[in-house]
């Protein structure tokens, strides 16, 4: 009796073991290599620092935090849009003193959405983690 017992353990242990591994490889299946990079050109690329980019669930926005001209403060928050994920992105836009200050402190778009984001902001005083909306969304 000890022995089909074993028998039986032994055996529903490769039965658990074997689809782990095939329920394992079936998930990785699932994903892709990253392809190589592609640099988007301007207008979302400029001579200044571009970086934290988050794109939309949807992919039609593109948030970017960026020291380019027509900013409040040392960084600010832009966003791009396109009317579907194979039209070109439009030029980035400033999100607007709601968002950005005058105050020297980095900032990244997280968990974006179609019409918002969530705001990551660190001064040298706090962190700081707020939903923003795009102009015009309600």
């Amino acid at each position: 009796m000890k022995r089909i017992i074993y028998r039986i353990s032994v055996a529903l242990t490769v039965l658990l073991v074997l689809g782990l591994v095939a329920h394992y490889a079936a998930a990785a299946s699932k994903f892709s290599d990253w392809s190589a990079p592609v640099n988007l050109g301007a207008p979302v690329n400029s001579a200044f620092n571009d970086f934290g980019q988050a794109v939309s669930k949807n992919g039609l926005s593109l948030y970017l935090t960026s020291d380019r001209p027509g900013g409040f403060g040392d960084t600010d928050i832009w966003v791009s849009q396109r009317a579907s994920v194979r039209d070109a992105w439009g030029p980035p836009v400033n999100l607007g003193t709601s968002v950005n200050t005058s105050a020297l402190h980095a900032k990244r778009c997280a968990k974006a959405s179609r019409h918002s984001c969530r705001l990551d902001s660190w001064s040298t005083a706090r962190k700081l983690a707020k939903k923003c909306c795009l102009p015009g969304a309600a």
